[in-house]
């Protein structure tokens, strides 16, 4: 996948600020985002790793989302992008912002459950949007709890982009995945050989998206352990860590997964099986997998409810040890213990939006394409105006004010947003 070319920001005053609320799964971390950006002005990132997928609604806990509309010139810009005018800019899931409680939420449905997406493309989409977000003024949070993807971000992890995938390798090893009864026998299989290749490993070994990236980093003669290397920070970050107790945390997962059964998700299941296969990389997730031996007549749907249970109990204990590492998550346990956190963080004079001067050199571009064919070849062509001064102000060496008080060179959507603005 092309990498973005995103906007360089040259530390001036200060780096721009980035908030992160994370936390393990049903922790509350949408709901305490959502009363957060009411005070401070804030869009919002997705940083979960099986929201991304189409289709994948119910089992994932997806907010329901209503897409953004593009008018006629953003229309063509998005088909420009993407080099073929045939083809819906929105269509199917296949906008990048969303509406949800009345805020902004971006890099939801990105891809289909056979497509593969990685630590990397995400770091890349993710860094495009949240350079948007600062540029109109606003306050990027970074939401989810997929521990790699807000790492790529706030540590600036290299992620081994320059490795390709290994489109031999994949295919076996979707095949051995579709050949198997014991889809853990073949992750452990793959994480032995990648062991041999590289003994300091820490990974995952019941993520085969991770498995097999790594064994592919491996086969080309790097080492995955050397590949996450820390680059030079991007943002003041404030981590943000959403506290539950165990029993809590059990009670809200046991309840989740009622709630989604109820709302259909053995139906969403068999749909997706039918129309992509075991084999693809969104059916491993937690929520789908369990019920292959269901749909084969080898369990009750009872018990397929208690495996999702329980490999999603042993999910947030993963969550929880991964963000056990880093020392700089503030955990709270109310959001009003947030806000305060917050306040101190960003100050009054900058809470209607990041604030700060920044100096801006480069080829600059600005935006997220609602098209995911434009986003993959970026750029963004629904921020004309503000590319052009943009541009002209790289080209001058002059300063690039990016606090709330500036004009909006982004053009009213609907009439819901241009209420929302009305209000804020």
């Amino acid at each position: 996948m092309g990498a973005f070319r995103r906007s360089r920001f040259l530390n001036m005053n200060k780096l721009p600020k980035l908030v992160v609320i994370l936390g393990p799964t049903a922790s509350g971390k949408t709901d305490l985002a959502i009363f957060l950006a009411k005070k401070f002005s804030a869009e919002i990132v997705n940083a979960d790793s099986r929201t991304i997928y189409r289709g994948m609604d119910v089992g994932t806990a997806k907010p329901p989302l209503k897409c953004l509309p593009l008018d006629k010139g953003e229309r063509e810009g998005v088909n420009r992008q993407s080099g073929n005018p045939s083809q819906p800019p929105l269509g199917e899931g296949r906008s990048l912002a969303y509406f949800y409680k009345g805020f902004r939420h971006y890099l939801f449905n990105l891809i289909n459950p056979d497509e593969r997406f990685s630590a990397a493309d995400f770091k890349n989409a993710a860094l495009s949007i949240i350079y948007d977000i600062i540029s109109r003024g606003k306050t990027p949070f970074l939401v989810g709890g997929t521990g790699l993807y807000i790492d790529a971000i706030t540590k600036n992890l290299s992620l081994g982009e320059a490795v390709p995938p290994n489109k031999k390798l994949r295919k076996q090893f979707e095949k051995d995945l579709k050949n198997t009864e014991d889809i853990k026998e073949i992750l452990n299989r793959y994480y032995l050989r990648i062991l041999k290749l590289d003994p300091e490993i820490k990974i995952d070994k019941n993520n085969p998206r991770r498995i097999i990236r790594a064994l592919e980093i491996c086969l080309a003669g790097k080492k995955f352990s050397k590949q996450e290397k820390r680059g030079e920070p991007l943002f003041q970050v404030l981590e943000i860590g959403v506290k539950a107790s165990r029993e809590e945390l059990h009670k809200r997962i046991n309840h989740r997964v009622d709630k989604m059964i109820s709302a259909g998700l053995e139906k969403e299941v068999r749909a997706l099986v039918k129309k992509y296969g075991w084999s693809s990389p969104g059916m491993s997730a937690i929520g789908y997998r369990e019920w292959k031996d269901y749909l084969a007549g080898k369990v009750s749907k009872a018990e397929v409810a208690e495996l999702i249970r329980k490999n999603t109990r042993h999910y947030a204990k993963r969550q929880m040890t991964w963000f056990g590492r880093d020392k700089k998550i503030k955990w709270v346990s109310s959001p009003r213990e947030a806000e305060n956190r917050l306040r101190v963080f960003i100050p009054a004079s900058e809470s209607r939006g990041c604030g700060g001067v920044y100096k801006i050199k480069g080829n600059v571009s600005m935006g997220a394409d609602r098209s995911f064919q434009g986003f993959k070849q970026g750029g963004g062509r629904w921020m004309k105006k503000t590319r052009k001064v943009v541009a002209a102000n790289a080209k001058t060496g002059r300063a690039f004010k990016t606090n709330q008080g500036r004009k909006r060179p982004l053009r009213e959507r609907d009439t819901f947003a241009a209420k929302l603005r009305a209000r804020v």
